[in-house]
C-alpha cells in the first residue's frame, strides 16, 4: 500500500484552480454516506486512494493528493427515492422539504431523494409517487433554504414556457408618427388581426419638416 495516495485537502474559493487545469484531473465517485464522511478508500480508475478529509465534500468539489494532483469529487450511483408527478404538485414538495433542509434534487422527470429522507404517506398527500431507483444523487448545492422552481406553464415566473405570452399586439405605440401634415394619417390600425400596430403614420418622428403641403408661398407679393 505504500503506492497508495492519500487526500486530506479540499480546494475551494480562490484555492479552487482554473478550468482548464481541471480537463487533466482524476475522478473519485463518492455516495452521499461517502461525501458526508470522507474518511475511507477508496477504488478509483487508477487505485486506490484514501480520503482522510475532516469535512463534508460535495459533487464538484476539488481535491489534492499528497503528490499534488487534483481530483474531482463526482457522485457514485446508490439507492435513491424518485417522485413523479404534475409540476405544481413537486413544486409544492419541493417547497415544503426545502424548508426542512432536505436534500434533494431536481431532475427531467421530478425529485430524488435519499431513502429515508421522508415518508411514504407524507409524499403521497402532496398528490405525488415515490419509487426505488438507482441513479448518482446530485443535491441542489446548499440544501435548499427556498422553494426550488419547478417550472410549468402556471408558475408566473417570466420564463418563456413556450406558450409565447408576451401578448405579440405589436402596439408599437412608438407611434411612429410621420405627420407630414398633408394629413395622410392612413391610421393602419388593420384591427382585423388584432395587430393593432398603431403605426398611425402619423411619423411624430417630429422631423417637423411639417411640409404643411399647404402650398401658401408666403412671398408676401412685394407690395409695391
Amino acid at each position: 500500500m505504500s503506492d497508495t495516495l492519500t487526500i486530506k485537502k479540499i480546494l475551494g474559493g480562490n484555492a479552487r484552480p482554473a478550468g482548464i487545469l481541471l480537463k487533466r484531473a482524476a475522478t473519485v465517485e463518492l455516495d452521499s454516506a461517502q461525501r458526508a464522511h470522507p474518511k475511507l478508500t477508496v477504488e478509483t480508475a487508477t487505485g486506490p486512494v484514501v480520503l482522510d478529509i475532516d469535512a463534508p465534500v460535495a459533487v464538484d468539489d476539488v481535491l489534492l493528493d499528497s503528490k499534488g494532483k487534483f481530483w474531482l469529487v463526482a457522485a457514485a450511483v446508490e439507492d435513491v427515492v424518485n417522485v413523479a408527478g404534475p409540476a405544481p404538485a413537486l413544486a409544492r414538495l419541493a417547497a415544503a422539504l426545502g424548508g426542512e433542509h432536505v436534500p434533494l434534487a431536481v431532475t427531467d422527470d421530478g425529485l430524488l431523494l435519499l431513502p429515508g429522507a421522508a415518508p411514504a404517506d407524507w409524499l403521497a398527500g402532496f398528490g405525488v409517487t415515490a419509487s426505488s431507483a438507482r441513479a448518482a444523487f446530485r443535491p441542489e448545492k446548499p440544501a435548499p433554504m427556498h422553494p426550488v422552481h419547478v417550472h410549468d406553464e402556471h408558475c408566473g415566473c417570466g420564463h418563456d414556457h413556450g406558450h409565447d405570452h408576451g401578448h405579440g399586439h405589436a402596439h408599437d405605440h412608438g407611434h411612429a408618427h410621420s405627420h407630414e401634415h398633408g394629413h395622410a394619417h392612413e391610421h393602419a390600425h388593420e384591427h382585423g388581426a388584432h395587430a393593432h400596430s398603431h403605426e398611425h403614420k402619423h411619423d411624430h418622428g417630429h422631423d417637423h419638416a411639417h411640409d404643411h403641403g399647404h402650398a401658401h408661398d408666403h412671398g408676401h407679393h412685394k407690395h409695391g
